[in-house]
């Protein structure tokens, strides 16, 4: 459009101006001159003009390169950032795999130790026995000896211990069965708090930020508990409603420490450091555990045995077994008893190790397995794992009560003590009833559905009626 209007202008306005000259030589003249200006500023425009499509062409090109290059760059940046990703991701996966692999061999180390000295949870020559007075009467009469005789009146039997296995009289070898080896069991936590007992102030997580419960809820059943002794002169207990009685050998040495911190983390009062997640809770402790003359802190089948036939006495609805050890069959005789009165069993599944063999009472029918997870839901890395686990709940770096005031322990020990809780804030119910409604309401964690590790999920800490 602007080359039209110069070329208008130089071709049609000059030539009325030179039409009213008289020469006609200077009109020639003059056109010749206009044409060669015209011919002159036109090859300037073209050369302009392409000069200006040559740079609009550059420019272009050069954007459009820019851009490819930018687009280009991205696609790479995140090609390689993908491919880190994914390599990272199979570094740790493979780290993982080996962490497994070091602590299942560490596990299977331990594992062939416990083979070696099959089980050394069976005390020497020591047997138990559970008979009802008649068949003991019967047995004494053909001269059957006994270390000790104990009635159990909850259960109606009594509790016979022997130095060694009875040779019983051919009238009476239907009782064989009734005997069996007097196993040894251990607690399944940390024996003394992190930290050399000097946790920092801010370290370990309450039970009730563990549960999400901000305050206290008021106990609705009455609590049994199997353990070590609960230190009764410390300030956290003043005030709540605890009994305890003995079960422990006479020469054995009290050691309460662990006793303490799980009666801490179920009724410790409000004014200690660390309060308790139940008010108004009756506690009744049946303090099996002692440290023998050997060193370990532990108890006998037979002692758990006596210790559950006088929780039945007091009427307990829950009972808190934060223990673990080998199966035996007298012992699920009267857990079996117990659970059919109404009273409902938890048992903490074993700090052994996902190599370990299944540990008893956890992995009896008729008992609740819980096992422990940290504050992101991962799995204690010393839990026992298998088809009986039940449920999770927190029991990683939680903050207790000590003997010189608090501090931080693990073990599937403090995961059972905040199911115990849990249960015990609730309505009583049929056993079997309850155990069906935790497991509908449960977090499903790791596989989908019930798995080894976390059993059912993690157990909801919220009552539903559903």
């Amino acid at each position: 459009m602007k080359v039209f209007w110069l070329l208008y202008i130089l071709l049609v306005m000059p030539l009325p101006l030179l039409a009213d000259s008289d020469a006609d030589d200077d009109l020639e003249e003059q056109e010749e001159l206009l044409e060669e200006r015209l011919e002159e500023q036109l090859e300037e425009m073209l050369d302009a003009q392409e000069e200006l499509e040559d740079r609009l062409e550059d420019a272009l090109e050069e954007r459009m390169e820019d851009e490819l290059d930018d687009d280009l760059e991205d696609e790479l940046e995140d090609e390689l950032e993908d491919k880190l990703d994914d390599s990272l991701d199979d570094r740790e996966e493979e780290l993982e795999d080996k962490l497994q692999h070091i602590l299942a061999a560490r596990q299977l180390d331990e594992l062939e130790g416990q083979l070696e000295g099959a089980f050394d949870e069976t005390e020497p020559e020591r047997f138990i026995a559970l008979l009802s007075a008649e068949e003991w009467q019967a047995l004494q009469a053909q001269g059957v000896k006994a270390v000790a005789a104990e009635p159990l009146p909850a259960l109606g039997l009594h509790l016979i211990t022997f130095d060694e296995m009875p040779e019983l009289p051919e009238q009476q070898k239907a009782l064989q069965d009734t005997v069996a080896p007097d196993h040894y069991y251990r607690l399944d936590g940390d024996a003394v708090p992190k930290a050399a007992q000097k946790p920092a102030p801010d370290s370990g997580l309450h039970a009730a930020d563990a549960l999400g419960w901000p305050q206290a809820r008021t106990a609705q059943r009455i609590i049994g508990m199997m353990d070590s002794g609960i230190d009764m002169a410390h300030p956290c207990f003043a005030g709540v409603n605890i009994a305890q009685r003995e079960f422990h050998a006479a020469d054995a040495l009290p050691d309460s420490r662990h006793g303490t911190a799980i009666a801490g983390l179920l009724a410790a009062n409000s004014s200690c450091a660390v309060p308790g997640l139940l008010t108004s809770v009756r506690l009744v402790n049946a303090v099996v555990f002692a440290r023998s003359a050997d060193g370990p802190v532990q108890a006998s089948a037979g002692q758990l045995i006596a210790g559950l036939d006088w929780l039945l006495q007091n009427e307990v609805e829950l009972i808190n077994m934060s223990l673990s050890g080998p199966p035996n069959p007298l012992l699920q005789r009267v857990l079996t008893q117990v659970q059919a009165r109404g009273v409902q069993l938890l048992s903490s599944v074993g700090n052994d190790g996902a190599a370990a063999f299944p540990r008893y009472p956890a992995a009896y029918a008729e008992v609740i397995a819980i096992t422990a997870v940290d504050e992101q839901q991962r799995i204690f890395n010393r839990a026992v794992q298998g088809e009986h686990v039940e449920f999770a709940l927190p029991g990683v770096n939680l903050r207790v009560v000590t003997a010189d005031g608090n501090g931080v322990m693990s073990g599937t020990s403090f995961a059972t003590a905040l199911a115990t809780a849990v249960l015990a804030s609730r309505p009583a119910e049929d056993c079997q009833t309850e155990r069906e409604r935790l497991a509908r309401q449960a977090l499903d964690l790791g596989e989908a559905g019930r798995d080894p590790v976390f059993g059912f999920g993690l157990m909801s800490s919220l009552f539903n009626e559903n």
